[in-house]
């Protein structure tokens, strides 16, 4: 453990990690997956430069879904929208996003 370090899966969310499928359907859905990419899950996540590149990838997506949400502006449905899921679930979403907020610039 590297208690100084954040938490992957924050404190309080415990029941994600017991959602577990059951031994069946963890097998369906692995030969299934690993039939259908050719790979097997473990070797699904790309590794070095390929990683880099897919990362900076998933970056300009959302760079994207970005612009779309600014060129609506501030009182766009999107916007409204964002402010209603901040509220739902006693604002557990909300917690989130600000809980990872201090992680999002590398130095």
């Amino acid at each position: 453990m590297y208690p100084d370090k954040p938490l992957l899966m924050p404190a309080g969310t415990v029941a994600l990690h017991r959602g577990k499928l059951n031994p069946v359907s963890t097998e369906y859905f692995r030969r299934t997956r690993e039939e259908q990419w050719g790979k097997t899950l473990v070797n699904l996540a790309p590794k070095g430069e390929e990683d880099a590149i897919q990362w900076k990838k998933l970056k300009d997506g959302f760079g994207k879904i970005d612009e779309w949400i600014l060129a609506n502006g501030p009182e766009s449905s999107s916007a409204r929208q964002m402010e209603e899921v901040k509220l739902w679930h006693k604002g557990r979403w909300m917690k989130l996003l600000l809980g990872i907020e201090k992680h999002e610039t590398v130095v």
